[in-house]
C-alpha cells in the first residue's frame, strides 16, 4: 500500500499538467478525427504526446538546473522586446482559453442536468465561481485531491468506453483514397497538436516546486512522472478517436459530435452508459478549467514580477496573482453568450504559436545549463522536429 501511495505521489504533477491540457476542443477534435479519417490516426496522439513530453521535460530540466522557472530564464536571456510580446500574448491566450473552458464546462454539465434554455449560462457561471474559491481559498493539497478525482473519472469512463466499443473490424480509414495528404489534414494536425495542452505546460514548473522536487533526483522523478502521464493522455485521445470512428459516414458537425456519440453509446449501453460518458467528458473539461485557474495566475504573476525587474518569493500572495485570478473569473464569462465554435477557433489560432517558440527557447537556453542537465541528442532532435512541424502547421493554416 505504501508503494502505491508513493507512486501516486510521484506521478501527480505530470497528471496535473496533462489533465489541464485536455480541453473541450481537444476532445471534440479527437472524435472528429476518428469520424473523418478513421482509425488510421490512432497512433497520432502518441506522437503528439512524445513532443509534449520532451517540451515539458525541458521546462523541468531548466528549473532543476537553475532553481528558477523557465519564465525567469526567458526574461534573463531574451531581449526586452520579447518580454513585452510574451506578456501581451499571455493575456490574450489566457482570456481565449478561459472563455473556451467556461463555455465548454457550461455545455458539458448542461448535457447531464438539462436545466433548459439558460442552463449553459447558469452552469458556466456556477462552475467558474466554484473553481475560483477552490483555487483562492484552498491549499495545493486540496487542489491535488480534487484533480485526482477528476482525472480518475475522465480516464476510467472515456478510456473504458473506448475499450468496450473497439473492434478489429472497424474501418481503418474513412476514405479509401487516403494518402500522404493525410499529413496536411486539419484533423490530423489538430490531434497531433492538441495532446497535453500548449502554454499550460509551463504549469509543470510550479507544481513540481510545490511537490518539493529539485536537483538530479527531481529530474529522475519527472522523467517517470511525465512518461506515465503523457502516455495515458495519449490513450485518452485514442479512446475518443475510437468512439468517433463509430460515426464514420455520418454528417455531424463539430457542435453535434458529442451528442451524437452520446446517442451511439446509449444504443450500446443504455442510459447508465451515456451518463458515465457525459460525466467523463465533463470531468475532462472541468479538470482543465481548475488546472488553468490554479496555474495561469502564477504564470502571470511570475512574468509581471520579472517585467518590473523584481522577484516575488510567494507568487500566490502577490496582488498581481489575485487581480489576475479575479479577471480570469469575470471577463471571460462573456463567452457564455458567444458561439462555442468561434471561441475554439480563436483559441486554436492563438495557442498554436506557443509550441514552436517554447521548443526554440529550450534549444537556445540549453547551452546555458551545466553538462549534467543538458539535453541528450534525442531530446534535441525531438525539439527541432516539434519546432519545424508546428511552424509548418501555422503556415498550412
Amino acid at each position: 500500500m505504501q508503494k502505491i501511495r508513493s507512486l501516486i505521489k510521484l506521478i501527480i504533477p505530470g497528471f496535473l499538467v496533462a489533465a489541464t491540457g485536455v480541453g473541450a476542443g481537444d476532445l471534440i477534435t479527437a472524435s472528429l478525427a476518428g469520424k473523418n479519417l478513421g482509425l488510421v490516426v490512432l497512433a497520432v496522439p502518441l506522437i503528439g504526446a512524445l513532443f509534449k513530453y520532451y517540451l515539458t521535460l525541458g521546462i523541468a530540466k531548466y528549473q532543476f538546473a537553475t532553481g528558477e522557472t523557465l519564465i525567469a530564464g526567458w526574461f534573463k536571456y531574451f531581449p526586452r522586446l520579447f518580454q513585452f510580446i510574451f506578456f501581451v500574448y499571455l493575456i490574450l491566450w489566457s482570456f481565449m482559453v478561459c472563455g473556451a473552458l467556461i463555455s465548454g464546462a457550461g455545455s458539458s454539465l448542461e448535457a447531464i442536468l438539462n436545466l433548459g434554455e439558460h442552463g449553459k449560462v447558469i452552469l458556466g457561471i456556477a462552475q467558474t465561481i466554484i473553481v475560483f474559491f477552490i483555487v483562492y481559498l484552498g491549499s495545493f493539497a486540496t487542489f491535488e485531491k480534487v484533480m485526482s478525482f477528476l482525472v480518475f473519472t475522465m480516464f476510467f469512463t472515456v478510456i473504458g468506453m473506448g475499450v468496450l466499443v473497439f473492434d478489429f473490424h472497424s474501418p481503418i480509414v474513412a476514405s479509401q483514397n487516403m494518402s500522404w495528404s493525410l499529413l496536411a489534414d486539419p484533423w490530423f494536425i489538430g490531434v497531433l497538436g492538441g495532446v497535453g495542452g500548449t502554454l499550460t505546460i509551463l504549469s509543470y514548473g510550479y507544481w513540481v516546486h510545490d511537490s518539493g522536487r529539485e536537483g538530479k533526483q527531481g529530474l529522475k522523478d519527472s522523467k517517470i512522472d511525465l512518461s506515465i502521464s503523457y502516455f495515458l493522455t495519449a490513450v485518452f485521445s485514442m479512446a475518443m478517436i475510437i468512439l468517433g470512428a463509430k460515426l464514420i459516414g455520418t454528417n455531424y458537425s463539430k457542435a453535434e459530435i458529442i451528442p451524437a456519440l452520446g446517442t451511439y453509446i446509449e444504443s450500446r449501453f443504455g442510459s447508465w452508459g451515456v451518463l458515465l460518458f457525459k460525466l467523463g467528458f465533463w470531468a475532462g473539461i472541468f479538470s482543465s478549467l481548475l488546472g488553468v485557474w490554479q496555474s495561469v495566475p502564477l504564470i502571470f504573476a511570475d512574468s509581471y514580477c520579472y517585467l518590473k525587474g523584481q522577484k516575488e518569493i510567494n507568487l500566490k500572495q502577490s496582488r498581481s496573482y489575485t487581480y489576475y485570478l479575479i479577471g480570469m473569473s469575470t471577463i471571460p464569462l462573456i463567452s457564455l453568450w458567444v458561439k462555442f465554435n468561434t471561441i475554439q477557433k480563436l483559441y486554436g489560432i492563438i495557442g498554436a504559436g506557443f509550441i514552436p517558440f517554447c521548443a526554440l527557447s529550450l534549444i537556445i537556453i540549453d547551452r546555458k545549463l551545466s553538462l549534467e542537465f543538458r539535453n541528450s541528442k534525442i531530446h534535441t532532435i525531438v525539439l527541432y522536429l516539434s519546432l519545424i512541424f508546428f511552424i509548418l502547421v501555422m503556415f498550412i493554416r
